[in-house]
C-alpha cells in the first residue's frame, strides 16, 4: 500500500498515527507536481485531497476518518477501537465532536493567527467558540490516560492534529489555549512522551510553522 500525504496536513497525521499505533508500513507518497486537481491525481480521487490509501489492487480510500476506519477492518490485529458496542459508539461520538464543533473553531484561530489579525473583536469572539468547542468535547471524551481509556484509539488519531495546532496558537499568540482544561493538559503530557506519537507531533509543528511563514 501507499499513501499520499502532506507534511503539513493535520487530516494526513490522523492517518500516520494510526499507521504507527498499529504497526503498518506504507510506501509515503508526496503531493503530486503538478497538484491535487490534476487529471492524474483526480484519477486516484476525484475529491482532489489528501490523504489518500492506494490498496495494492490500484483501489483507493479517501478521506481520512474512512481510512481509519478500513485500516481498522483490514487490520484488526492491534485494534484502535473499543470492543463493546456502546464505547465503540461513544468513541465515534466523541470523534464527531472534533469534527464538527473542535476543528471549525480551531481553523477560526488558525487563520487569524496566521494573518496576524489585531482586530480583539474578532480574537476574543474565535477565542470564546473555541473554549466552548473544547468544553463541549470534554464532556464526551474518557481520558485513562489516552483519549478515551487505558490503550490508544482512533481517537487519539484525531486529537494528536488538535494538540499540536493549539500548541503552535499558543506560541504565535503567548495564549495558552487549554489551562483551564487540565485533563487536557495531562493527556498532551502522555503524547508528549509516546515514542511515536510524540514524533509525528514535532514533524506537523514544523511542516505548519513552515507553511505559517510563507505567509
Amino acid at each position: 500500500m501507499k499513501l499520499y500525504t502532506r507534511s503539513a496536513s493535520p487530516y494526513s497525521v490522523r492517518v500516520l498515527a494510526s499507521l504507527a499505533l498499529k504497526g503498518i508500513s506504507v510506501e509515503l507518497v508526496g503531493e503530486p507536481k503538478e497538484g491535487t486537481r490534476s487529471a492524474e491525481f483526480l484519477a486516484i480521487n476525484p475529491l482532489g485531497k489528501m490523504p489518500v490509501l492506494v490498496l495494492e489492487n490500484d483501489g483507493a480510500i479517501a478521506e481520512s476518518l474512512v481510512i481509519l476506519e478500513f485500516l481498522e477492518d483490514r487490520f484488526p490485529e492491534r485494534s484502535l477501537r473499543p470492543r463493546e458496542a456502546f464505547r465503540l459508539a461513544q468513541m465515534r461520538l466523541a470523534g464527531r465532536v472534533i469534527e464538527q464543533q473542535v476543528d471549525g473553531a480551531l481553523l477560526a484561530v488558525v487563520m487569524l493567527v496566521v494573518s496576524k489579525s489585531t482586530d480583539k473583536n474578532a480574537i476574543r469572539d474565535a477565542d470564546a467558540v473555541l473554549n466552548e468547542a473544547l468544553t463541549i468535547f470534554t464532556q464526551f471524551w474518557q481520558p485513562g490516560p489516552y483519549a478515551f481509556g487505558s490503550e490508544p484509539t482512533i481517537l487519539d488519531c484525531l486529537m494528536l492534529p488538535v494538540l499540536t495546532i493549539l500548541q503552535i496558537c499558543s506560541d504565535a499568540r503567548g495564549h495558552d489555549f487549554i489551562e483551564k482544561f487540565p485533563e487536557i493538559v495531562a493527556y498532551q503530557k502522555v503524547l508528549a512522551h509516546h515514542p511515536q506519537l510524540s514524533v509525528l507531533a514535532v514533524e506537523l509543528a514544523q511542516a505548519m510553522a513552515a507553511e505559517m511563514h510563507k505567509h
